[in-house]
């Protein structure tokens, strides 16, 4: 930290110096040469939807996503009877308020002709993979270098968290998209009078964001606020930058009371209420003070004219950066595989270490990254993103906060990681004394491209990895489901099932599910252990095949057990009457006169 005078930068030309500043004059003249870019942006491009269309394609699964089945019985409400569902009694009670992303797959169900299960499942993943174009487009205004965007647009395309949940067709989906979006459009916004296509832009982004996705719509409000309060309290700036956050940050705010506290009063009950513990009001109110507080102090602070000067990091300081990235990267990878993840029970195998290599290499490249993003005007703003995802990491983790669980902060917080870690494969290569020998470049090139598809192979890892969890729904199982739903009418009470199963039974058989309050009904060794359960859930029938057999998926953060054999005895007998048996699913009716 250094005590410096002076005003802030006035102009665009010397925040292009600024920017500028650490180039090696070797690369200076390359940094024009990009027709490579479109082709290559187009490649990826190809790349990110196919990667996101491979669980219906080629691993056979008829439906992607444990939920989906609540978004389909959404969108076809919408379709059949031109409203959402009012009397909502499936598990995500939220889904039917924010509804953005039901309207969409509704609205191309009805311009296109599609059935709405080929748009949700393919169309929405395709549309979740243009997420690379902001990436690339953000990277590509903070740092003015093709190359890192082109890396950045991969690396995120890739990213195993990323894949695995933007290949779901839900909220969230297309909420990472819309997030992005708002950055990129915020980024956008000049001081000049011109510049009101991006306000417009930005914030019809959030408005879409804040209807789609409530956990997108929190990320991007705390990345942006922590950027504001960062760069004010270590950085010269100019005013208009201030100018411009207030509104912002206000719209976020006045949004999340009008939309999430007022008229989706069930939301803030149910979730607001749970993350924090207190009532939601108590919750926004205090973010509205302390935002209001904070932005006066901010003020007050551009009084005293002390700020951050970085220093320009040598070879030495970028090895000891990587040494340092690799040991907590270890620690945390060791963690996982041995003690759990963090928040849950959920315990992942050993194995996870051999699919995780390459994304670890990936992670240690991100460790120059911050050393040289503090030369670049807006450089700040990809480091305050990551620190903002990875303080609310710890903090809900250290709080044991069962809504905003740790393992969701993942794909959020490698998007900015991978960033920084293009910018740092960039900053690295120059080091290389024979950087521009061809044999070095396809060295490098080969490497970056075996290292991404190692790190993009992982993105489906096999269910033994990942807590037995099964995401994907084969044909054979839906064959069950709409033979419960051809004969609903015969059945008396829900049907019992894990939550994966218990979505499709709700949403496209027809019929009231479990979704995970059926454990002793499926796990219970007898029929008197479950009795109560069975009873007290009004549970008419039981939907099992093998895949629940292989781990019974019901709480997110406990693993899926498997069904052991003296469990399943028990459908053999009273009161459990086999009425359906296709050799894969077997469905057991609870005759009524014996519950």
């Amino acid at each position: 930290m250094n005590n410096q005078k002076g005003s802030g930068i006035d102009s665009e030309k010397e925040e292009s110096q600024q920017d500028t500043v650490h180039e090696g004059a070797g690369d200076r003249g390359q940094r024009n040469r990009n027709s490579y870019a479109v082709p290559a942006i187009l490649s990826i491009l190809c790349f990110s939807i196919l990667i996101r269309i491979i669980p219906p394609t080629l691993m056979g699964f008829h439906i992607w996503g444990s939920d989906t089945g609540e978004y389909y019985t959404i969108v076809q409400s919408m379709i059949e009877k031109d409203r959402v569902p009012v009397a909502y009694e499936g598990w995500g009670f939220a889904y039917p308020f924010f509804y953005g992303f039901e309207v969409l797959v509704a609205s191309l169900n009805i311009l296109s002709g599609i059935d709405v299960l080929p748009i949700m499942i393919f169309i929405i993943p395709a549309l979740a993979g243009l997420l690379l174009f902001p990436i690339f487009f953000i990277t590509k205004m903070i740092f003015h270098d093709s190359r890192i965007a082109l890396l950045a647009a991969l690396f995120v395309t890739v990213s195993p968290a990323g894949i695995f949940t933007t290949s779901h067709p839900m909220p969230g989906a297309l909420g990472d998209l819309f997030g992005l979006l708002v950055f990129y459009f915020y980024l956008k916004l000049k001081p000049e009078r011109s510049s009101w296509p991006s306000w417009v832009a930005l914030l019809l982004a959030i408005s879409c964001l804040m209807v789609v996705h409530h956990m997108s719509s929190y990320f991007v409000f705390i990345s942006l606020g922590s950027y504001t309060v960062i760069r004010e309290l270590f950085f010269r700036t100019r005013s208009w930058e201030m100018r411009r956050d207030i509104p912002v940050l206000y719209f976020f705010m006045i949004f999340i009371i009008i939309y999430w506290l007022i008229l989706v009063e069930p939301f803030k009950e149910k979730i607001v209420d749970d993350v924090f513990g207190i009532n939601g009001w108590i919750v926004i109110g205090a973010a509205l003070v302390a935002l209001t507080l904070v932005i006066g102090l901010l003020k007050v602070r551009k009084r005293i004219q002390w700020y951050y000067v970085p220093h320009y990091p040598d070879f030495t300081f970028l090895k000891q950066m990587m040494l340092f990235m690799s040991v907590i990267s270890v620690i945390m990878m060791l963690g996982i595989a041995f003690v759990g993840v963090p928040g849950t029970s959920v315990d992942i195998d050993q194995t996870f270490l051999l699919l995780a290599i390459p994304l670890f290499i990936m992670i240690i490249l991100c460790a120059p990254g911050p050393a040289f993003a503090r030369f670049y005007s807006r450089g700040l703003f990809i480091i305050s993103w990551l620190g903002a995802i990875l303080l609310s990491l710890m903090v809900m983790a250290a709080t044991d906060n069962k809504v905003l669980l740790p393992y969701r902060h993942s794909q959020y917080l490698l998007e900015p990681v991978l960033i920084l870690s293009a910018l740092g494969v960039v900053e690295l290569y120059r080091f290389l004394h024979k950087g521009n020998d061809l044999s070095t470049k396809a060295l490098v090139t080969a490497s970056i491209i075996l290292l991404s598809a190692g790190v993009g192979f992982s993105g489906y890892p096999p269910r033994e990895v990942i807590a037995n969890f099964q995401e994907g729904t084969v044909y054979e199982e839906m064959q069950g489901v709409y033979w419960i739903r051809d004969y609903s009418r015969d059945l008396q009470g829900d049907v019992a099932s894990d939550h994966r199963m218990s979505s499709m039974l709700f949403g496209m058989g027809g019929v009231g599910a479990t979704w995970d309050s059926a454990f002793h009904t499926i796990h219970a060794h007898n029929y008197s252990e479950a009795e109560d359960e069975i009873r007290n859930e009004n549970i008419g029938a039981v939907f099992m095949d093998k895949e629940i057999m292989k781990g019974v998926a019901l709480l997110q953060w406990e693993n899926a057990e498997p069904v052991h054999e003296e469990s399943l005895a028990k459908f053999q007998e009273p009161p459990f009457i086999r009425i359906m048996d296709s050799g894969f699913v077997q469905i057991y009716y609870l005759a009524y006169a014996t519950r």
